[in-house]
């Protein structure tokens, strides 16, 4: 891994390229960059239309990472988000299709409106960095692109719009470990 003051200057570019686009953004965009150099996850809570869609959108442009993007609603199931196994009548069996998470960078919008079966899911692939389906362990795709090559296990940024009291409470303390910033 190269030393920190060889990354500094393609920080400082990543960081002026996203404010291009997006002013005052600039504590977010340090700890969604943080947490990639980390190979960790970001939540990013806020109201709706302040820009996290757009950070997460701009960020992965700016690294040049296969973008990714999940709406969580109530009937989203997990294997919506981890993929599934389809029969392939030519070969004579199932072959993994992998479902969104498996992008080098996820955004994971509104989680807390998803069933807490959909949530295990998701925090398994963060927590482990693989999929299990139908009793098979897939791990993550490798990473195609060389300038994320320090962060294989891929970043989530996660967004909480806490804005209705119906919806169900975002995570547990014990699942919130699984960011390394808030």
């Amino acid at each position: 891994m190269p030393q920190l003051d060889s990354l500094h200057p393609i920080i400082e570019k990543i960081i002026n390229n996203i404010e291009k686009l997006m002013v005052g953004k600039r504590k977010e965009t340090i700890l969604a960059l943080t947490a990639l150099l980390a190979e960790g996850h970001v939540l990013l809570e806020d109201v709706p239309g302040v820009g996290k869609t757009m950070l997460a959108r701009t960020l992965s442009k700016s690294i040049d990472a296969d973008y990714k993007r999940i709406q969580f609603t109530p009937d989203l199931l997990p294997s919506d988000v981890t993929g599934v196994s389809i029969y392939n009548p030519k070969e004579l069996q199932f072959e993994f299709k992998p479902g969104p998470i498996m992008g080098n960078f996820v955004l994971a919008d509104e989680i807390n409106r998803t069933s807490p079966k959909t949530q295990s899911a998701l925090l398994e692939c963060m927590e482990e960095g693989n999929i299990t389906i139908d009793g098979i362990t897939n791990p993550f795709m490798p990473s195609l692109n060389i300038y994320i090559r320090y962060a294989s296990r891929r970043i989530c940024k996660l967004v909480s719009v806490l804005q209705y009291d119906s919806y169900r409470p975002l995570f547990t303390i014990t699942s919130l470990l699984r960011f390394t910033g808030r």
